[in-house]
């Protein structure tokens, strides 16, 4: 509902104290971006990677009223990759579908870094990232946040993951939240039964699963 994909049946959701369906969707999407747990449908299928990403440069200058440096966009754009762990010259010319979920979720934080949104909502972002660059690819919305004081709404079901990335945790269960808070004290402190588990089920590296 906060991408604007499904309008509330009721309520309403505010940005900057108006209703989110108030604003102009091009101004909106200029403020709130998505990565998704499934990439693969984030993508125009017939448009190339370099494609995609000039749309993203688009929306962000016709936003500004500016005028597009082509040479400059794309020198962001081969940077925001390389940051990423991908070659630009592999990944430009390609279509979606010639392409990993991992390579799809880090060209969408690199969408996200070009248009620079005030609002990042993160579904499982890492979830089809190899662990060897999962964390490079944290540490870069860690960057999108100091840097553009960009929030981020991180979901996931890797607990290690929230206690690495979140000043504040919700814990939801069966579509309701039962426990929000600072992280340290969800962590050290927890309230709910539910939270307990989850912390319970965390495996320990000082401790065997099972006896032989």
């Amino acid at each position: 509902m906060i991408l604007r994909l499904v309008k509330p049946s009721s309520g309403s959701i505010l940005l900057h104290g108006r209703d989110i369906y108030s604003y102009p969707i091009e101004l909106y999407y200029t403020m709130v971006q998505g990565i998704f747990q499934d990439p693969y449908t984030s993508f125009n299928p017939v448009k190339t990677i370099l494609d995609s990403l000039m749309d993203a440069v688009s929306l962000k200058f016709k936003a500004g009223n500016k005028k597009i440096n082509k040479v400059e966009s794309l020198k962001t754009v081969e940077s925001l990759l390389l940051k990423l762990g991908m070659n630009p010259s592999d990944i430009l010319a390609k279509y979606p579908h010639e392409l990993s979920g991992g390579q799809l979720q880090r060209i969408l934080l690199a969408r996200a870094f070009i248009i620079e949104p005030e609002l990042l909502l993160a579904d499982e972002p890492t979830s089809m990232i190899d662990a060897s660059t999962r964390m490079a690819v944290l540490d870069m919305m860690f960057q999108l946040n100091r840097e553009k004081a960009t929030s981020i709404v991180f979901i996931t079901h890797d607990l290690s993951q929230a206690f690495y990335v979140a000043d504040k945790i919700a814990i939801m269960y069966r579509g309701r939240i039962v426990e929000y808070g600072e992280r340290d004290e969800i962590l050290s402190n927890p309230k709910s039964d539910y939270t307990r588990q989850l912390l319970s089920s965390i495996p320990k590296l000082s401790e065997r699963w099972f006896k032989i």
